[in-house]
Parts: C-alpha cells; structure tokens; sequence
C-alpha cells in the first residue's frame, strides 16, 4: 500500500496507565482516512478524551502515566521519544495534530490579546517569519475561520469576545500548524444551539477544504452520527463497537450502544407526542404578568438593559412549561424574577391567587412554595457537608416543627423519592457522581415542600443516559404531586421529553408560545424555526449536514 493509500491516523492497541490510578484507556484501535471525519461517543469516564490526550501528547501535566501501543500519523510514528516531542509532534514539516478544546475559555490566557495567542502558537511550528507580513498571515488565519472584523479580534482579550468567536479562535489556532489529524473534544458543549451548530458546520468546511482527518469526540450521539462518517462507542476505556453512522443508529449491536441509543431523545420523533390530560383545567400555580428586568450598565449616562421585557407567563399544577432561546435571551433571569431571586422593572407575579411583589430580591414570601433545581449540582451543595446534613438543614428550616427523628425519617423518605439509596445520607458530593448530586439537590428541593420547581439547565452537565433519567424523575415528580416546573434550556431533546407546553424567548421577549408537539412540528416563528434547524437529528445520520437547509 502506497503512502497515500494509507489512512491518515492510524492507532494500534493504544493503553494508557495512570500511575497508581488504572487503566483509563485499554488497547484502542481505529483508523482514520484523509477527509473523514470519524466520531467517538460514550459517557463521563469512558475514556474519550484521555484517548485523544495521549496520542497526542497532552496528557495533563503533571500526570504520571505510561502510553503504550501505537499511533502513526502519515505513516510516522509519535507515540514515544521525548516529552517535548511528543507535546509537539510533526510530520513531515506540518503538525501531526491540531486540537481544539471543549471549552475555549479555559484553552485562552485571559492576560492575552488574541494576537499574542497566534504569536505564540506560531512559534513552536517555526511560521512566525519576516515582522513584514506576519500580521497578514495572523489576519488571514482569523478570517479561515469566518470571525468577523479579525483586526478588531486581534487586538481583544477572550473575555471580549463571545463563546463563538473564542471557539473560532481555538480552531484557528489547532489550524496554524497545518495539522494532518484535528481532534475536536467536545467542542461544542458550553454553546447555545445555534453558535454549536455554526461551530461544526466550520470543522466540517475546513475539514473538506483541507482534507484533514478528523475525530469528533461527544456524550451526544445524535450529533456525532449526524456529522460524521463513522462512529466508536467506548465504555471503561475499551472500544464496544464501530460502524457506520448509519448503522450505529438503525441497528446498534452492543447492549451499551442500544442503551445510549434508547436514552437518546430526537425532538423530531413523532412517537414522542404528549397525551393532554382529560379533564377540567388545573389550577395555575404561578403566574406573571407583563414582567420586566433591566440591569443598569456602569458607563454613566447608558440606558439600563431590558433582560425580560413585557412577558406573560403561568405556569398550572402538573404541568411542565419549557422555555428555551439562546444565551441572553432572558431565560435564567424569567426563572430568578419568579423565585425572587431578582428585582424587578415591572409587572406582578401571582402565586395562586395571592399577588406577590419582586420588587426587590426577597424571597421570605417565596420560600417553600417555589424552589430552584440549578444547573450545576456539584457548586449547588456545600462539599463539607454530607448529604443527610444538606437534607436535613432544608428541612430544619422549612419544617421547623419536625423533631430530630422524624427529621431523620423524612431524609431517608427524600432520598427514596429520588432515588437514591438511604446509605448515601453520610456521603460528600465528592463521593457521588453528576447524576447523584443532582438528585440530592431535587431531595433538598423537596423537603420545603414546594408548589412550584424552577429547574435552570438542570441536565446540561449530565451524561446523555443520566439526563434521561433526571427528566424522567422531574417529570415523575409533577405527575405524582400535581407540581407545576418550568424548565429552562436549551435543549429542545429536554423539553420535547418531558413539557407539555413551550416558550421561546429571544431577546427579552417570548417570540412564540404553543404546545410543545405543535411547536416541534410546525413551527412558526423564524427565530423558531432557526432554533430548531441547528438542533441535531438521529435521522439525519449519514447525511451532509450541508444539504438539510434545501
């Protein structure tokens, strides 16, 4: 076979040991040809990224770990030699990877201009060249990757910009080498899903454009299948299965790919459709009226920001209202107005009947009835505390007129309505995983017996097969103690699993409103329908991505 024949990447038996830690990546093998885009899938844990990290010589440092197989890009090996070479492998005058990071604004130096990023990316692979036409080729680099005004760019730090265009610099810097392999570790995880969906279509341009072979790591099978060519299904390190896109989603042949398959939600799945309850209306738990929130700006004389603007809301016992648009769009600061978390501008809210002021951040004629399910479990509890504690103290203040022992029966009551084994009330959130914390905080949520649960993202950071049963528990719980939730997101997989009705707002604003079957299907609003055309499709799989606007 002829240098060209050969795919691109190729990795053989691939291990890695952590020193005194295991075995987190176990004889891996897999190839990749020039101009394939080939997706890893699996959950937290499975060995995804430390794959990607150990061929390519960014293990984190200080990490004792022996890499052991093979790894050979264009037919050159790289795994082995010194540790400099290995953290900048090249082959044949190019970089032998290019990586672009989950989360760009960790990958920046915040004490650097955009400039100084590319200088020094430059440096290692010898291309700063003549000061003459540097700044060209630093212009030109921006413009690769589609960032509007790059002269502007350049001259900004990464907290001046967006998660989109920080993301675009990540790639433009795994770009400046000429790499033959681009390893994308879940690259579009913190963005809305519009900025993702940008994002990924660009990595599938200069993928093309450059005929790089290219491997996607994700927890989101729908979005692997639907953007690559094939996909690996890894769990405990090892690889379970390989095949096409295609096949992967028709017809999966490992019991975890099926089960990753089956936790996986397609929004546009019509055997998901929401039965409406028979019956008389329920009554409306919580409700708002012609609500508003600014926030002030400190540059004197600006106006102030309107991030809720005029919106109307009502949310009714054993239901789930959903509320997605983008980041800025008004959704987090709807959610903390309600709890009276934030102030007002304008506009009343109702609980019942009873007319309640958010005027200012009180939350004394909230507390109890409506409670918070945020989205990060692990900074929502105090790790000094164990769970039993953190249980017990919402109780104490909730339910004051419980004794000791009955207080204590009413934790393990809590952790078997979510759950979770009653031996857990002596462990630390350190001792538990996403999921876990996450139910520990729907337990705390619980002991102030609310009417109404506000759940901000409560599945953004959870594994695709916990977040189908964190949605199932959510949903159990409306259905069983007539709660009313809103559920802030993103993700229309969330809301298409367990809301029945569906808000979307964009700019301050609630743009379209309908049942959440109706909303799905026939869309009618643009901003809608340009929501739900980035979002990924399991039917999609093995179709250019390119050609689903036609």
């Amino acid at each position: 076979m002829s240098t060209d024949e050969r795919p691109t990447l190729v990795v053989e038996d691939l291990s890695v040991e952590i020193l005194g830690h295991g075995h987190p990546v176990t004889r891996v093998s897999f190839a990749v040809d020039r101009g394939e885009m080939v997706g890893i899938v699996g959950e937290s844990g499975s060995g995804k990224s430390m794959t990607l990290r150990s061929m390519s010589g960014l293990l984190p440092f200080g990490v004792r770990a022996r890499v052991d197989g093979s790894v050979t890009v264009a037919g050159t090996e790289v795994v082995g030699g010194s540790r400099e070479r290995q953290r900048h492998p090249r082959v044949g005058g190019r970089a032998a990877f290019g990586y672009v990071f989950q989360e760009p604004l960790a990958a920046l130096n915040p004490g650097f201009t955009i400039r100084r990023h590319l200088l020094e990316a430059m440096r290692p692979h010898g291309l700063l060249g003549s000061r003459g036409d540097r700044h060209e080729r630093l212009v030109a680099a921006l413009e690769e990757v589609r960032l509007p005004d790059p002269e502007r760019v350049l001259r900004s730090h990464p907290h001046e910009l967006s998660g989109g265009m920080r993301q675009r610099v990540v790639i433009a810097l795994a770009l400046l080498g000429r790499p033959h392999v681009l390893l994308a570790d879940e690259p579009t995880t913190a963005l809305d899903v519009t900025v993702a969906a940008e994002v990924l279509d660009l990595v599938q341009a200069l993928q093309r454009s450059h005929a790089l072979a290219t491997v996607l790591v994700s927890h989101d099978l729908s979005l692997v299948a639907e953007r690559c060519d094939r996909v690996i299904v890894m769990r405990a390190g090892e690889i379970v299965e390989s095949a096409s896109a295609q096949d992967i989603m028709r017809s999966p042949q490992h019991p975890y790919t099926q089960a990753l398959l089956a936790a996986t939600v397609d929004p546009f799945d019509p055997t998901l459709s929401r039965t409406q309850p028979e019956g008389g209306a329920s009554p409306v738990l919580l409700s708002a009226e012609h609500l508003s929130v600014s926030y002030s700006r400190r540059r004197r004389g600006a106006q102030p920001v309107k991030a809720v603007d005029d919106v109307d809301v009502r949310v009714a016992a054993g239901e789930v209202l959903g509320v997605v648009g983008e980041s800025g769009s008004g959704k987090s600061s709807l959610a903390k107005a309600l709890a009276g978390m934030q102030s007002t501008s304008a506009g009343a809210v109702r609980l019942g009947d009873r007319l309640v002021t958010t005027a200012h951040r009180d939350r004394s004629w909230l507390t109890g009835d409506v409670q918070m399910v945020f989205q990060d479990p692990y900074s929502s509890l105090n790790p000094r505390m164990a769970v039993g504690s953190a249980i017990q103290r919402a109780l104490a203040i909730h339910q004051p007129m419980l004794d000791g022992r009955a207080r204590s029966c009413a934790v393990h009551d809590l952790l078997d309505d979510v759950g979770l084994p009653r031996t857990f009330v002596s462990r630390f959130p350190q001792e538990l995983s996403g999921g876990q914390r996450q139910r520990v905080v729907v337990a705390r949520a619980l002991a102030a017996t609310p009417r109404v649960l506000l759940a901000d993202e409560p599945t953004s950071a959870l594994d695709v097969s916990v977040q189908a049963q964190i949605l199932d528990l959510l949903r159990d719980l409306v259905d069983e103690r007539g709660l009313g939730m809103l559920l802030i997101t993103h993700d229309f997989a969330a809301v298409r699993a367990i809301a029945d009705r569906v808000i979307v707002m964009h700019a301050g604003r609630i743009v379209e409103a309908a049942a959440v079957d109706a909303l799905i299907t026939s869309p009618q609003h643009p901003y809608t329908r340009r929501l739900l055309d980035s979002v990924p499709s399991a039917s999609r799989a093995g179709r250019p991505h390119d050609q689903e606007a036609s």
